[in-house]
């Protein structure tokens, strides 16, 4: 009976795993993340997101600076969901330490 029970719980893992797709491994990632799993150039994202090197570099450090502009090009640039990207940012900056929290 043991090899049964565990051969039947690995399945039913990997099928929540399979109907959550992308959702599943693309929670929890930071900002920074985002841009690198991408492999987009500093140029790219300094057109595409009207953002200067040095806010890029800013948002990596404290994604709190970005506006809502911002998010809303970064999701069609990474071609996801704005609501995915923005519940993982505001997860990033409650992370943050308490000198850089927007609201203290």
């Amino acid at each position: 009976m043991a090899p049964n029970s565990t051969n039947s719980k690995k399945p039913a893992a990997q099928s929540t795993a399979a109907k959550n797709g992308k959702n599943a491994t693309a929670v929890g990632r930071t900002f920074a993340q985002m841009l690198d799993n991408k492999k987009f150039t500093s140029r790219v994202l300094q057109k595409q997101l009207r953002m200067s090197s040095r806010t890029v570099n800013n948002a990596k450090v404290d994604p709190g600076v970005l506006s809502l502009g911002d998010v809303f090009r970064l999701a069609d640039l990474m071609k996801e969901p704005v609501e995915l990207l923005m519940q993982e940012l505001v997860a990033e900056i409650k992370q943050l330490p308490a000198e850089l929290q927007p609201v203290q």
